[in-house]
This record gives structure tokens, C-alpha cells and sequence, in this order.
């Protein structure tokens, strides 16, 4: 969605890439350390409006002490409910481990930007696979963008920007929309002990997240940004 917009530079999982690869590429750097990241996100956003996309199957330490990146621009936190997130993973990772699910890491990213008096926003996606429109229009009023309907279609196919990492997003390259859809699972946290021990793990860290999620009115009311405290 953001990646269709033209007033804004889109950046795809720069963190991930410089842990993964060793390098990435900010418009004019090509960049190889996290801190280095920071600085050059830090610099092109005085300039121009800045969007990144990340996971966070990975820790990344000099983050949470950057405080003046946390405390800066908005930080939107994309929770899913990790009994779905573990077993979607699992199929591409089975030697995954506890902490590759990332929520833990995401509430820990959330609780320093907060403390670090940053804007933080929690989106649930199921929100947004069940109310796009509505979820878009209120995630670009609280992060004072102009909603643009027409960012929710695209055209099928791979991207270059996650030419690396093609096999964690095959089922983006087939869509042309958000919407949902249902996978069964061979592993399941209901018949695997272990993926059962990882969702024990995460589920506080979710249900903590998703007390703080933007909540959405009735589509005929209009979207707001009211979250939970």
C-alpha cells in the first residue's frame, strides 16, 4: 500500500537487510551498519516523507538506545495474533526458534518509544484484512498522511526491493488487494507441543500490544484513531 504512493519514499525491511546481507540501499547510501541506518533514515526524513516496513524476528539493541530515533517520527507497531504468525512461519523456518516470531521484540520496541515520549500507534491486522479501507483511512489521519484509496489495489508480481527475500512474500506477489485468506497448517500450536511452548511465550506480549490498538468506529460513523491505555 505504501510502496503505491508517489509522496513518499517507501523503504522495504532496510534493518533486516543490513542484519541478513551486510548492506542496503537509503536513496544516495549504500549503507552497512544498523547505526548507520538510523542516521541516514534520520537525515533523508528532514528532507522528504519517510516510510519503512520491518520485522522483527531479529533484536536489535542499539535501536531501543537510540533515543533519539524512538522519539522521533511515528512508529506503528502491525500486531497478528502469533497463533497464526508461528505456524505461517514455521512453514518456511521449521528450525525456528522461541524469539524468531518477534512479538516480544515488537512490545519491547513499543515500550522504549513510548518511554522515549515517541508516537506510537498499534494497528491490528485484523482490522486491516477485514476493514481496509476503514483501517487505511484511520491510520493515515493519525499519522497525518492524505488517504488515498487508490493505494490499496496494485498489480500482481515480484518487486525489486524484496528481490532477496521473494520466498517470505509469495502470497503479496499474487494479491492485488488487502484481504483475507485461510491456510490450513500441517503444524498448528494445537497438535505440536513446541509451537504450542513459542504462542505460551508471545501471548502476553500480543494481548499487551493489542490493549494500545487503534479502534475503529462503525463504517458509516467514519474512521477514528482512539486507542485503549
Amino acid at each position: 500500500m505504501m510502496a503505491e504512493r508517489d509522496d513518499v519514499v517507501a523503504l522495504h525491511e532496510p534493518f533486516a537487510e543490513v542484519v541478513d546481507y551486510g548492506e542496503t540501499e537509503v536513496p544516495g547510501h549504500n549503507v552497512t551498519s544498523i547505526e548507520e541506518l538510523i542516521d541516514r533514515l534520520l537525515d533523508l526524513a528532514e528532507r522528504t516523507v519517510v516510510f519503512f516496513k520491518d520485522t522483527t524476528d531479529k533484536r536489535h539493541q542499539c535501536v531501543l538506545e537510540r533515543l533519539d530515533f524512538l522519539g522521533s517520527g511515528r512508529h506503528t507497531f502491525l500486531i497478528r495474533d502469533p497463533r497464526e504468525i508461528i505456524p505461517s512461519y514455521c512453514v518456511l523456518r521449521p528450525e525456528m526458534q522461541r524469539d524468531e516470531v518477534g512479538v516480544e521484540n515488537l512490545a519491547d520496541i513499543f515500550a522504549a518509544t513510548t518511554a522515549a515520549g515517541g508516537s506510537a500507534l498499534v494497528l491490528d491486522s485484523d482490522n486491516f484484512v477485514d476493514q481496509p479501507v476503514e483501517t487505511a483511512a484511520a491510520y493515515c489521519a493519525a499519522v497525518e498522511l492524505p488517504f488515498r484509496s487508490e493505494a490499496l489495489t496494485w498489480g500482481a508480481g515480484d518487486r525489486v526491493e524484496w528481490r532477496r527475500s521473494a520466498r517470505w512474500h509469495t502470497d503479496v506477489r499474487d494479491s492485488t488487494t488487502v484481504e483475507r485468506h485461510s491456510t490450513e497448517y500441517d503444524r498448528t500450536i494445537d497438535t505440536d507441543p513446541a509451537l504450542q511452548a513459542i504462542y505460551d511465550h508471545h501471548a502476553p506480549f500480543y494481548e499487551e500490544l493489542r490493549r494500545h490498538r487503534l479502534h475503529l468506529q462503525p463504517a458509516a460513523e467514519g474512521p477514528h484513531h482512539v486507542v485503549d491505555s
